[in-house]
């Protein structure tokens, strides 16, 4: 049985993640919809912009738009260390937010045959507002 102050801080978590999706969509799912995007916890609509979709969509091969999850988390882990952010999502979901912090990585296909030491999957306070001008629409940032 959880203490109090344990029980606590789960419901603020909670509360403060009302933003978060009720169920994550995929890159193909995306193109089948008139309007995408996700319906927040709290039943608000949040579409994703074109543009977004587009910049993804170029950057990623079609074989892996099933497996690309949107919108992409960015959580916030204070026991990781001050101001450090956890990609969510497949190694594609991970490989749109290193292109963004770096625009002259190679392609996915030569990206993805190099080995990675886990390191890519932490972004730092200093490169979100990069990633959120970029992608405003399709990341979402948590707090765990």
């Amino acid at each position: 049985m959880a203490d109090r102050f344990t029980t606590f801080m789960n419901h603020e978590i909670s509360k403060v993640n009302l933003h978060l999706p009720t169920q994550l969509l995929n890159l193909a799912l995306t193109e089948k919809m008139e309007n995408p995007g996700y319906r927040t916890r709290t039943k608000q609509f949040v579409g994703f912009d074109k543009d977004e979709l587009n910049f993804i969509k170029e950057n990623i091969p079609s074989m892996y738009y099933r497996r690309f999850e949107l919108p992409i988390y960015l959580t916030r882990r204070k026991n990781l260390g001050a101001g450090l952010y956890v990609i969510g999502g497949s190694e594609a979901n991970l490989y749109i937010i290193q292109k963004i912090i770096n625009p002259e990585l190679e392609e996915f296909h030569l990206w993805r045959l190099k080995k990675h030491d886990g390191f890519e999957r932490y972004i730092y306070n200093y490169q979100l507002p990069e990633i959120r001008r970029r992608l405003r629409t399709t990341t979402v940032l948590a707090f765990a």
